[in-house]
């Protein structure tokens, strides 16, 4: 009678009612639930009646021809529907799993694709259906599977491709772009990050906990170079491959929007972290063209280069700290590529340098540098690496100082930033 969620304040008065009546009490949840309250959320979700049937039943269209209006009305109520959703499927409660299951079976995830990629939608809007998403399918199995078969159709990124026919890509490969890609003209880079900080949360979920998707996403990295490399079109690229082509381009993208960097750092981690199979995959990409002349150099030292030359040009401190946060990641329980790191000797002496760095050096880059020294010195544990804990004992005592290690480490942990991420 009021227009659905496109609706007056009226609208947000009621959903504002529904959010308040299930907040916080598990017996009206459970009610909702029961009375097939979260079978009537999907349509909530819906901006045009026309895409109920195919954004429930059909692919979800990144490109739809026909954009909607927004209002700030209209995004209120959007944003309280989201909340409800997001309310009932929060971690630590007693029908989390039970309302995922619920959320899916119903159909809730296409529409909220749908809105996710809605580019004319809020970028408030658009973060929360990715973080919505996120919460239905996070260390929930069957969702996670599910998600995984999703399909999304892309038009043409040009006009010469214009007479391309459109091909449905996996619906993770469309959100990492959301995290890693370009940021859209006309969106501030301020505006945009909490796009990409939702759709880095959605990966992470879908990752989590699910041990195949690592895999299958490890064995998608490519060097800049090889089919999907960083002179592709983004949308011609496979997840991995963009990731690494973000990373190794800072130069390009990252005095643009440093969040690139940051995301594609954090995404990489998350591929890695815990994975063995997955570290020793990452370990084989090597960047340089073998028929052009070039030596091979594994993409682990040549992140620790992209390091050293974010330090040198006094970059964004954001660059050199996100660069080694992944390294710390992938080094965990990871003697291999300890030896790897070690391979090349200036990584160290880069490390000792940035630890002692008395002035221009970020305190946050001093700790997790430190920190990074301490897990080369723990895991260095094989037979035939280049630089043994003996040789490596001394530069830690004499040249850095274990108090010296220490106190950088706790300055890192003590610090606003590292509290509050």
């Amino acid at each position: 009678e009021e227009g659905g969620v496109r609706g007056n304040i009226v609208v947000q008065d009621c959903l504002q009612l529904l959010h308040n009546l299930l907040n916080y009490n598990v017996s009206n949840q459970n009610f909702f639930r029961e009375t097939s309250g979260v079978q009537r959320l999907p349509n909530l979700l819906i901006t045009d009646p026309s895409q109920t049937a195919a954004g429930r039943n059909g692919l979800p269209d990144a490109d739809a021809d026909d954009e909607i209006e927004w209002t700030v009305q209209h995004a209120r109520n959007m944003l309280v529907v989201l909340d409800v959703i997001r309310m009932l499927i929060q971690p630590g409660n007693t029908n989390t799993v039970s309302n995922q299951t619920a959320m899916q079976q119903c159909g809730t995830i296409p529409p909220l694709l749908q809105l996710a990629l809605a580019y004319e939608a809020p970028s408030s809007v658009r973060s929360q259906a990715l973080y919505a998403i996120g919460d239905i399918i996070r260390s929930h199995e069957a969702n996670q599977n599910l998600f995984q078969r999703i399909l999304i159709t892309t038009a043409p990124e040009s006009d010469a491709e214009s007479d391309a026919k459109p091909i449905p890509e996996p619906a993770i490969v469309i959100v990492i772009r959301l995290a890693v890609g370009k940021r859209p003209q006309g969106v501030a880079e301020n505006e945009y990050y909490i796009v990409r900080a939702a759709a880095a949360h959605l990966v992470q979920a879908y990752v989590g906990g699910n041990p195949d998707a690592q895999l299958a996403l490890a064995a998608t990295l490519t060097p800049p170079g090889d089919a999907g490399s960083a002179s592709e079109p983004e949308t011609h690229q496979s997840a991995g491959s963009l990731i690494v082509s973000v990373l190794l381009d800072w130069r390009e993208t990252g005095s643009e929007d440093v969040w690139r960097v940051w995301y594609a750092s954090m995404l990489l981690s998350t591929i890695l972290r815990d994975h063995i199979e997955c570290k020793e995959q990452a370990l084989k990409i090597t960047i340089g063209d073998i028929a052009q002349g070039e030596e091979p150099f594994p993409l682990l030292n040549e992140l620790m280069s992209q390091a050293r030359q974010a330090a040198q040009s006094e970059s964004d401190a954001r660059l050199s700290l996100a660069i080694f946060t992944l390294i710390c990641v992938w080094l965990v329980d990871f003697p291999h590529g300890v030896s790897t790191l070690l391979d090349e000797s200036s990584n160290v002496a880069f490390l000792v340098e940035q630890i002692n760095g008395s002035s221009g050096v970020n305190a946050l880059v001093q700790g997790a540098a430190a920190f990074l020294f301490g897990l080369v010195y723990q895991f260095d544990l094989e037979p035939e690496t280049p630089m043994s804990r003996e040789n490596l004992y001394p530069i830690l005592s004499k040249r850095v100082g274990a108090d010296q290690l220490l106190i950088r480490v706790q300055r890192l942990r003590d610090s606003k930033e590292f509290q509050y991420a």
